[in-house]
């Protein structure tokens, strides 16, 4: 079929127009259709955060067992330097004991050797002091043994410590590049915000005199420590609307431990066994109690506009229940000797109350986008101690 030339004069511009225009919406649409899709990726930011969250909790818990296990350590390693010098001096007291004996029986065959002392007491000495020997001899190898357990689980803590904080920066580094994508949809805050309540204390105390004619040592030791921090995340909130109440992920923990130990030397005049004589008594009282908890929730927090130059931001934290232990151990002597121990212990629940607090601060000129700050109460930690906040919060913005 012929076209004619009318026809194709008006025809064929007509068509050329149409398939421009045609081109041009679907060129359109396709810039449309790379729009970021906002919503999945504030899932995967989202995500991130709680891997990341994951992440930093299990490094934090993994560096608590560490220095747990390293604080054991050194605490076995102190009660096995004094459980030496008490080896020591044991040894030497049977060592004495041992000598007596030695004395009694020469002068069995030859009275002008008698010793200055009654030989009817030097067996139960030595037998006294033997065992004291035996028992302290095996309680320092049992703690020897358990030292090098202890020192070879620790390799084990600082090798999964390694493990979880690698883990905490790759999972760290996911997080930022989720908060790079996302910041095309909009700017909005991330940071941590913390609070740290710490209380410390050692004391010790020895004391000599003469009480009623009787020679008298009374040593106190007292420990306390109290640790509460609240960790506050704030979590990636739809810029769309605003920013103005983006949500928290508040983690609270808290412990407590105190520890009490008195020990009294005195001499006493004992009747038993007969002939009435001097002895020296040794007893110890053993008090510990130990509190521990910790929780975690979501809160939504208000992040004012900064266009006063100020900022002034509250914060909360709700309440979480934790667990109470306590024991204690007696020692039990006298002039008829060492009777078996006295150990109580028990278990139960408190509840820490919902905390409140507020960071202030003005926003520095050369870093509008960042608020930072620390500040401290000014408390002692030996004398009721310290109160510290400590924030950093960053405004992502899409990039240009």
């Amino acid at each position: 079929m012929l076209i004619s030339p009318i026809v194709r004069q008006i025809a064929f511009p007509t068509l050329f127009y149409t398939v421009v225009l045609l081109a041009v919406l679907s060129l359109a649409g396709s810039i449309n259709g790379q729009k970021p899709n906002c919503s999945r990726l504030l899932d995967e930011l989202k995500a991130a955060q709680d891997q990341w969250s994951k992440a930093e909790s299990n490094w934090r818990q993994a560096a608590d067992r560490m220095a747990n296990a390293q604080r054991r350590v050194a605490d076995i390693n102190s009660q096995l330097s004094k459980m030496y010098g008490d080896l020591t001096r044991a040894e030497l007291d049977l060592e004495s004991a041992q000598a007596l004996a030695q004395d009694c029986a020469r002068a069995q065959s030859d009275p002008k050797l008698a010793p200055l002392t009654d030989c009817s007491k030097v067996p139960e000495r030595v037998r006294s002091a033997s065992e004291k020997v035996a028992r302290l001899r095996a309680d320092y190898q049992t703690l020897q043994q358990e030292l090098k357990e202890l020192e070879k689980q620790v390799e084990k803590l600082e090798d999964a410590n390694a493990a979880a904080h690698a883990e905490e920066r790759t999972a760290a580094a996911a997080l930022e590049n989720a908060r790079l994508a996302y910041a095309k949809c909009g700017q909005f805050w991330v940071g941590r915000i913390t609070r740290r309540r710490y209380a410390a204390n050692t004391s010790q105390s020895t004391k000599t005199g003469v009480v009623a004619g009787v020679e008298q040592t009374n040593t106190e030791l007292k420990r306390f420590s109290s640790e509460e921090v609240i960790e506050i995340d704030i979590l990636p909130d739809p810029p769309l609307p605003g920013i103005l109440n983006p949500e928290a992920l508040v983690s609270r923990r808290y412990q407590t431990s105190e520890f009490f130990r008195a020990t009294s030397n005195a001499n006493m005049r004992c009747r038993v066994p007969p002939p009435t004589h001097w002895q020296r008594i040794s007893n110890e009282i053993t008090n510990e109690k130990n509190e521990k908890g910790s929780g975690r929730s979501k809160i939504p927090v208000y992040i004012p506009p900064l266009n006063s130059g100020k900022y002034r931001i509250e914060l909360g934290a709700p309440e979480i229940t934790y667990r109470i232990d306590r024991s204690s151990i007696r020692t039990n002597a006298d002039c008829a000797g060492k009777s078996p121990d006295t150990v109580t212990s028990s278990t139960a629940e408190g509840k820490l109350s919902p905390a409140s607090f507020i960071i202030e601060g003005t926003v520095n000129p050369k870093t509008p986008d960042v608020l930072k700050g620390t500040i401290s109460d000014g408390g002692d930690p030996a004398r009721g101690g310290e109160v510290t906040l400590t924030w950093e919060l960053r405004l992502v913005k899409p990039k240009k």
